[in-house]
Protein backbone atom coordinates (compact mmCIF):
# COMPACT_ATOMS: atom_id res chain seq x y z
CA UNK A 1 0.00 0.00 0.00
CA UNK A 2 2.79 2.40 0.93
CA UNK A 3 4.56 1.70 -2.39
CA UNK A 4 1.36 2.37 -4.31
CA UNK A 5 0.88 5.73 -2.59
CA UNK A 6 4.52 6.66 -3.24
CA UNK A 7 4.16 5.63 -6.88
CA UNK A 8 1.05 7.76 -7.31
CA UNK A 9 2.73 10.69 -5.56
CA UNK A 10 5.81 10.30 -7.77
CA UNK A 11 3.67 10.20 -10.91
CA UNK A 12 1.79 13.34 -9.88
CA UNK A 13 5.02 15.16 -9.07
CA UNK A 14 6.52 14.31 -12.47
CA UNK A 15 3.28 15.32 -14.20
CA UNK A 16 3.17 18.69 -12.41
CA UNK A 17 6.84 19.42 -13.07
CA UNK A 18 6.46 18.58 -16.75
CA UNK A 19 3.55 21.00 -16.97
CA UNK A 20 5.54 23.74 -15.26
CA UNK A 21 8.45 23.35 -17.68
CA UNK A 22 6.12 23.27 -20.67
CA UNK A 23 4.68 26.65 -19.62
CA UNK A 24 8.19 28.12 -19.49
CA UNK A 25 9.04 27.19 -23.06
CA UNK A 26 9.94 30.29 -25.09
CA UNK A 27 7.01 31.51 -27.15
CA UNK A 28 5.67 34.64 -28.79
CA UNK A 29 1.94 35.23 -29.10
CA UNK A 30 0.70 37.81 -31.62
CA UNK A 31 -2.74 39.36 -31.08
CA UNK A 32 -4.42 41.29 -33.89
CA UNK A 33 -5.55 44.91 -33.33
CA UNK A 34 -9.10 43.75 -32.57
CA UNK A 35 -7.64 41.34 -29.99
CA UNK A 36 -8.46 38.06 -31.68
CA UNK A 37 -5.65 35.51 -31.45
CA UNK A 38 -3.60 35.89 -34.57
CA UNK A 39 -0.49 33.76 -34.36
CA UNK A 40 1.45 31.63 -31.86
CA UNK A 41 5.17 31.22 -32.47
CA UNK A 42 7.11 28.52 -30.65
CA UNK A 43 9.81 27.66 -33.20
CA UNK A 44 13.13 28.41 -31.41
CA UNK A 45 14.88 29.64 -34.58
CA UNK A 46 12.04 32.01 -35.46
CA UNK A 47 11.90 33.29 -31.86
CA UNK A 48 15.64 33.91 -31.95
CA UNK A 49 15.21 36.05 -35.10
CA UNK A 50 12.28 37.96 -33.57
CA UNK A 51 14.18 38.67 -30.34
CA UNK A 52 17.20 39.79 -32.37
CA UNK A 53 15.06 42.17 -34.47
CA UNK A 54 13.31 43.43 -31.32
CA UNK A 55 16.62 44.00 -29.52
CA UNK A 56 18.12 45.97 -32.42
CA UNK A 57 15.19 48.42 -32.59
CA UNK A 58 16.28 52.01 -32.10
CA UNK A 59 14.83 54.58 -29.71
CA UNK A 60 12.40 57.04 -31.27
CA UNK A 61 11.50 60.56 -30.23
CA UNK A 62 7.81 59.91 -30.73
CA UNK A 63 6.11 60.20 -27.38
CA UNK A 64 2.97 58.17 -27.92
CA UNK A 65 2.73 54.97 -29.95
CA UNK A 66 -1.10 54.92 -30.09
CA UNK A 67 -0.99 58.22 -32.00
CA UNK A 68 0.73 56.27 -34.77
CA UNK A 69 -2.56 54.59 -35.65
CA UNK A 70 -5.24 52.29 -34.33
CA UNK A 71 -3.72 49.18 -35.91
CA UNK A 72 -1.75 48.14 -32.83
CA UNK A 73 -0.83 44.48 -32.50
CA UNK A 74 -0.22 43.05 -29.03
CA UNK A 75 2.92 40.93 -28.83
CA UNK A 76 3.28 38.67 -25.78
CA UNK A 77 6.74 37.34 -24.99
CA UNK A 78 6.72 34.36 -22.60
CA UNK A 79 8.47 34.49 -19.24
CA UNK A 80 11.19 32.26 -20.71
CA UNK A 81 12.36 35.38 -22.59
CA UNK A 82 13.21 37.59 -19.58
CA UNK A 83 14.65 40.53 -21.53
CA UNK A 84 11.37 40.98 -23.41
CA UNK A 85 8.92 39.33 -21.00
CA UNK A 86 5.42 40.79 -21.10
CA UNK A 87 3.09 42.50 -23.57
CA UNK A 88 4.31 44.93 -26.18
CA UNK A 89 2.38 47.15 -28.60
CA UNK A 90 3.48 47.04 -32.24
CA UNK A 91 2.30 48.44 -35.54
CA UNK A 92 3.19 47.35 -39.09
CA UNK A 93 5.38 50.42 -39.60
CA UNK A 94 7.76 48.91 -37.04
CA UNK A 95 7.02 51.06 -33.98
CA UNK A 96 6.93 49.24 -30.66
CA UNK A 97 6.78 49.90 -26.95
CA UNK A 98 6.24 47.94 -23.76
CA UNK A 99 2.64 48.07 -22.54
CA UNK A 100 2.52 49.85 -19.21
CA UNK A 101 0.25 52.19 -17.24
CA UNK A 102 3.02 54.77 -17.48
CA UNK A 103 4.39 56.17 -20.73
CA UNK A 104 7.28 54.01 -21.98
CA UNK A 105 9.97 54.55 -24.59
CA UNK A 106 8.99 54.03 -28.23
CA UNK A 107 11.34 52.07 -30.48
CA UNK A 108 11.48 51.56 -34.26
CA UNK A 109 12.44 48.23 -35.81
CA UNK A 110 15.25 48.45 -38.37
CA UNK A 111 13.50 46.15 -40.84
CA UNK A 112 9.74 46.28 -40.18
CA UNK A 113 8.88 44.23 -43.29
CA UNK A 114 11.08 41.36 -42.15
CA UNK A 115 9.73 41.58 -38.59
CA UNK A 116 6.13 41.62 -39.88
CA UNK A 117 6.86 38.46 -41.85
CA UNK A 118 8.38 36.75 -38.79
CA UNK A 119 5.36 37.76 -36.69
CA UNK A 120 2.96 36.50 -39.36
CA UNK A 121 1.23 39.86 -39.91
Amino acid sequence: MKNTILSIFGFLLVFLLAGAFADNAPSVKVWSPDFTHHHMIDDPEKIKLIVSAWSSAEKENKANLPSLGRELYKIDFSSALPTHNGRWLYNKEGYLRFLSKTQTQVFKANEPGKLNELLGI
